[in-house]
């Protein structure tokens, strides 16, 4: 069981300097888990690289349309999110 927080999940779908590790840690780990915080914080990194011209509209649509069927297809397990983990975060 692994948890991968947003910064594994960005390269992992979207090309950069940290793909290629980022896809070997998913490809080997049989259990993998996000917080639901990370669905979230994927679409701000997304929005945050188009911002910057790292990334445009087409390949950022198609990096949340492969998240979303990943997360579908129970590709990866999301922790619930409880109040007080929402509530540090939004602060």
């Amino acid at each position: 069981m692994e948890y991968f927080d947003t910064s594994v999940l960005v390269p992992y779908y979207c090309p950069e300097r940290l793909s290629i590790a980022a896809e070997s840690a998913m490809l080997t780990s049989s259990n993998r888990i996000i917080s639901k915080l990370s669905e979230i914080e994927f679409v701000s990194a997304l929005s945050l690289k188009m911002r910057a011209g790292g990334l445009d509209v087409t390949a950022a649509r198609t990096a949340q349309s492969k998240f979303n069927l990943h997360l579908a297809s129970g590709y990866y397990r999301s922790l619930p999110l409880q109040t007080r983990e929402f509530e540090l975060a939004r602060d």
